[in-house]
């Protein structure tokens, strides 16, 4: 053989003196040699003569083209051994799970081929090689054989991207012994639990959002020794930490850094569905303090707007907004007698958890307006879950972009803080010149071309602004709703809210509607009171009389209240029957004040503390410090204070209560002052004089 010795003494002696690689034999005496452990020519020798050998037992082929119609029905691949899928293919990426496909496709070629021509698995996979070189393979075989190759390690410079004939046996022998055929990937992570996984998530999950740099610092400087893997080893680098960090789940990550809808946007939920709801059924209310400023309707300075908008459930459609300057109950019930209005009583009322609505105003027993009416309130189970109420808040997010328009958009995030001062100067200036209406005019072109957009000049604009958007919202297309074939385009689109609505009317559908009367008198606040000597007291300390009253005396009723009348007020039992219309008799001021008068300045009075709290603060921060000295001594004058026999005893006054400032004190506390320092005045005097009768008889005896 080329390369080899010409006598087999010669072949022993380049084998022994080469350090060939060798093994007894299984059968019989002697050794065997490894192929590898020959030159390269000899082994590309005995390569040719195998080759030579598995060709002369293939079959010719045919050099004439089948004229034989292809079958029809093709049976079906049977599922052998060779193609069964490793147990932990679940373990495995797409791409390492097409490689092993191939691999195996590959081994059942190359077994049917053994079969077939009843050769060794050597020679097999050299006559399969042979003929996917030879163009004598299918396309696809031949695809699979490149495929199923590791794209790992040295290549040759003649390489066809072909396995060898090594790596096609080694892997028949790894299938036969169960073995699978995936690669294993470059790198497998550590899974791995370390001792400092604990302190360092819980420096790194907070809801001031550190970074990862910070918590390694602090997990350093608290290291502990019992934290360190394996036992005795440093703390861990920046590396470490961070790619612990790295492998943890996104849910995991958002832990503790977020809470609220942050992080229940990343959990599961159950959608909702309302189909075959009837309109007016179901309600969802939210309010949305405007991302805007415009003109107050008393004052004319530009404030926010607190908005309230219901939706219906079954058509998405909006009735009439409720404008107020603050969330109250008196805005948000003015939304839902708008909604009653249009859509008649609903069934169910959903809100978040505001005090506005969770109150006795609204769900008391017998005088709440909920079961007056018949309506169920409903709230999220979780507090701060806006999720729950998404309908409601993605029309916030709408009128968040639509108030983009706007020169006094004023969100913190999006709007440029330099033109927002800027407008509010300008708007300020607008104020102060509303009794000239040229330079209100020209101010407020000028805040139109700093801001580039609209500025109310009243509040009549800002509420037509928001009329209009709210019709503009109804006409747009709703996902949620069924679709309809468009008249203009002749395509298929979402209904519109407006669209759902008549639909449901033109179907029959009729709301749970309440007359004019009956909406006014449903929706007066309607107070708890005892009848005392026949009279009640709603508020204020306003007494109203009627004679009826006097057979229900000290029997608890249902005071309904007319807020802009309070001339007379309606008095009914707990069931809601009439009992009489009772008039005003007395008041404490010298006229009668409505209920919203009266809530007025309420409200004002409370304003004003809260202001003159906010003095005193800012006062405290600005006093002088404290002397602090013992207790307050007063010396008698004319006589020695640095003892001995002529020294006076002291007056010792008691020190005044802690009081910031004197104004403060009120006259009793000042008569109690006075009353103590009289006291002590009187005691130390009654001393003084004791002592100098005991020093009579000496001062005499001394003096002759």
């Amino acid at each position: 053989m080329p390369g080899m010795p010409g006598t087999s003494r010669g072949c022993l002696k380049w084998l022994e003196k080469n350090l060939a690689a060798c093994r007894r034999k299984v059968r019989g005496k002697g050794v065997e040699y490894s192929r590898l452990s020959l030159p390269q020519e000899t082994q590309a020798h005995l390569q040719a003569l195998e080759l030579a050998e598995v060709l002369e037992r293939l079959p010719s082929p045919d050099p004439r083209p089948s004229e034989k119609p292809a079958p029809q029905n093709l049976p079906a691949l049977r599922q052998t051994t060779a193609l069964a899928a490793p147990q932990d293919s679940a373990d495995l990426t797409a791409a390492q799970r097409e490689r092993d496909l191939a691999r195996r496709l590959v081994l059942r070629a190359m077994r049917d081929l053994r079969d077939t021509l009843d050769c060794s698995k050597r020679a097999a996979a050299t006559a399969l090689l042979h003929r996917a070189r030879n163009g004598q393979l299918a396309p696809v075989m031949v695809a699979k054989l490149k495929l199923a190759a590791d794209e790992r390690g040295r290549q040759a410079a003649g390489d066809d991207g072909l396995p060898s004939v090594v790596t096609l046996c080694r892997w028949f022998n790894a299938q036969a012994a169960g073995r699978s055929l995936a690669p294993k990937p470059s790198a497998v992570p550590d899974l791995g639990i370390r001792g400092w996984y604990r302190p360092f998530f819980a420096l790194t999950d907070r809801p001031q959002k550190p970074t990862l740099k910070w918590a390694h610092e602090q997990l350093l400087a608290a290291w502990r020794p019992e934290w360190a893997f394996p036992p005795g080893s440093p703390p861990p680098s920046y590396h470490a930490v961070a790619y612990a960090y790295g492998r943890r789940s996104q849910v995991d990550r958002l832990k503790g850094r977020h809470t609220g809808s942050a992080l229940r946007s990343k959990m599961f939920f159950h959608k909702r569905t309302y189909h075959d709801l009837a309109p007016g059924t179901e309600v969802h209310a939210d309010g949305w303090t405007s991302h805007f400023t415009a003109p107050d309707p008393k004052t004319g300075a530009f404030v926010t707007y607190e908005v309230w908008h219901f939706h219906d459930v079954a058509t998405r459609w909006v009735p009439p907004l409720a404008v107020g300057l603050t969330e109250n109950t008196d805005v948000i019930l003015q939304g839902l007698e708008n909604c009653i209005r249009e859509l008649g009583v609903p069934c169910i009322w959903q809100t978040d958890h505001t005090s506005s609505v969770k109150n006795a105003r609204v769900l008391d027993e017998h005088a709440g307006l909920a079961d007056r009416l018949g309506l169920t309130v409903v709230h999220p189970q979780t507090v701060g879950n806006s999720q729950a109420n998404g309908m409601a808040e993605n029309f916030n997010t709408w009128l968040d972009r639509e108030a983009r328009e706007l020169a006094t958009y004023q969100h913190p995030s999006r709007m440029d803080s330099g033109t927002f001062v800027r407008v509010r100067r300008i708007t300020n200036a607008m104020v102060k010149a509303a009794g000239q209406p040229a330079e209100r005019a020209r101010l407020r072109a000028e805040a139109m071309r700093v801001g580039k957009g609209i500025v109310f000049d009243s509040h009549a604009e800002a509420l037509a602004w928001l009329e209009a958007k709210r019709r503009k919202w109804n006409a747009h297309p709703c996902r949620e709703l069924p679709k309809v074939r468009d008249e203009a385009t002749g395509r298929l689109v979402h209904m519109s809210p407006q669209q759902s609505l008549d639909a449901a009317r033109a179907a029959g559908w009729e709301p749970v509607a309440l007359t004019a009367a009956e909406l006014a008198e449903e929706f007066r606040p309607h107070l708890r009171k005892n009848v005392t000597r026949g009279t009640v007291s709603p508020y204020g300390g306003m007494r109203y009389h009627h004679a009826d009253l006097a057979h229900h005396e000290g029997e608890e009723v249902l005071v309904a209240v007319d807020r802009q009348n309070a001339e007379t007020v309606v008095v009914k039992d707990l069931q809601g029957r009439l009992i009489a219309q009772a008039k005003f008799v007395a008041a404490v001021g010298p006229r009668t004040e409505n209920m919203a008068d009266h809530a007025d300045r309420k409200r004002a009075e409370q304003q004003i503390r809260r202001r003159e709290k906010q003095i005193e603060a800012i006062e405290q921060r600005f006093e002088p410090a404290a002397i602090e000295l013992a207790e307050p001594q007063v010396l008698v004058p004319g006589l020695d204070a640095a003892g001995g026999p002529e020294s006076a005893p002291v007056l010792r006054y008691p020190a005044p209560p802690a009081r910031r400032d004197e104004r403060q004190m009120s006259f009793l506390d000042g008569q109690i002052l006075l009353a103590q320092m009289e006291a002590a005045r009187a005691a130390t005097l009654a001393a003084e004089a004791q002592r100098a009768a005991e020093q009579e008889p000496e001062m005499k005896t001394a003096a002759e």
